[in-house]
């Protein structure tokens, strides 16, 4: 599929949403109303089976991170994990993902159903990844495994310069 293909799939408007979140440096955020920049890269988990490959996609955007005109976010959604063991997987994530990261790591423990149309999810056990521009339409998303087409796709829309940028 092309790159224009896929942005006329993924063209969607977020406008309307206001979804919680905390960040897991325990800020109260707001999705897509806190969102810092006007073009947002967010790698969002449904389920602990996506971690993995999710933090696989953080690692390889963070590393080119100096090549985007984008800020990296990840989003955990533990809405289904039981509150009594919530707050060890809250402790655990605050372990294990690197300090620098700890303000675009957001968690959201509400609104689940939402989160899932919001990414298109069709397995809670896959990441999902979309780009966010002008904090208020997804203009492209992808799900899985990183694979290096799917990151040349959202590295040329989210580089500096991009001919797509703010259509």
């Amino acid at each position: 599929m092309s790159m224009l293909a896929a942005l006329l799939i993924a063209l969607v408007s977020v406008s309307g949403l206001n979804l919680p979140a905390t960040t897991l440096s325990n800020k109260e955020r707001s999705f897509p109303r806190d969102v810092a920049d006007p073009r947002s890269i967010f790698v969002v988990t449904l389920s602990k089976s996506a971690s993995v490959q999710a933090s696989e996609w953080t690692r390889r955007l963070l590393e080119r991170q100096a090549r985007l005109a984008a800020t990296i976010y990840q989003v955990a959604v533990l809405e289904e994990v039981p509150g009594l063991f919530r707050s060890f997987v809250i402790s655990a994530l605050h372990r294990a993902v690197p300090q620098g990261m700890h303000d675009h790591f957001w968690v959201v423990t509400t609104d689940s159903q939402a989160w899932q149309r919001c990414v298109d999810s069709t397995s809670a056990a896959e990441p999902h990844v979309f780009v966010l521009d002008q904090c208020d339409r997804i203009v492209w998303r992808a799900h899985g495994g990183l694979s290096n087409s799917k990151l040349n796709e959202l590295l040329a829309l989210a580089s500096p310069g991009s001919p797509n940028k703010n259509q």
